[in-house]
């Protein structure tokens, strides 16, 4: 009985090999990796997801910085209007009254120049036009050097100062009821309504 002898094929040979070495590769890379690749398409989906969101939040930060500031220079003004009107009724004497406040003008010109700078630099053009005309004043009191209480003219100058105070302090409640509309608009289009932002009742020019 003779035994056929079947040609060897390289060939065919080296076909199963690559077969049987593709699929060991698929098994092992789908142990090592069971989780699914995420698409391209996603992340880019993702990461526009979250620059909308930082782009949404901007606004809000604005406009709690802005609230800060516009509240600390409303209640230093309003505690110097207190103490010009005490020393007007007697009840302080001119020294407690220039120990009390010429501490507090200082910061209130630094708080209000920053606070002109960032509405102009945001782009907050009617915020900024609200102001602007503190900020020129104080530059003003400033280099004149006339900015502090002076206890040998504080009588002389008393309704004066008094007036610039209320006047100041009429400029501040305007922009803290902008600010409080702002405040409440960004809140309202980051947390609540994504189609807030479309009711815009402020026109191109008068921006704030």
């Amino acid at each position: 009985m003779s035994v056929t002898s079947v040609p060897y094929n390289g060939r065919s040979c080296w076909k199963r090999e690559k077969l049987l070495l593709s699929f060991c590769f698929e098994r092992a890379q789908k142990l090592l990796h069971p989780l699914p690749i995420v698409s391209s398409d996603f992340e880019l989906e993702f990461d526009s997801d979250l620059g909308l969101g930082a782009s949404m939040a901007w606004p809000l930060i604005l406009a709690i910085t802005f609230l800060v500031i516009n509240i600390a220079l409303f209640a230093s003004t309003f505690y110097q209007i207190l103490l010009l009107s005490d020393l007007e009724a007697d009840y302080i004497n001119m020294y407690e009254a220039a120990s009390r406040i010429n501490p507090l003008i200082l910061p209130d010109f630094i708080l209000q120049g920053v606070l002109s700078v960032l509405l102009l630099m945001t782009g907050h053009w009617f915020m900024f036009l609200v102001s602007v005309p503190v900020t020129c004043y104080h530059v003003m009191l400033y280099i004149k050097q006339r900015h502090l209480i002076d206890v040998t003219e504080v009588f002389r100058v008393l309704a004066a100062e008094k007036k610039y105070r209320l006047v100041k302090l009429g400029l501040l409640s305007v922009l803290f009821l902008m600010v409080i509309f702002r405040f409440i608009r960004a809140g309202h289009l980051l947390f609540q309504d994504p189609q807030f932002g479309d009711l815009d009742i402020r026109s191109s020019f008068l921006e704030f």
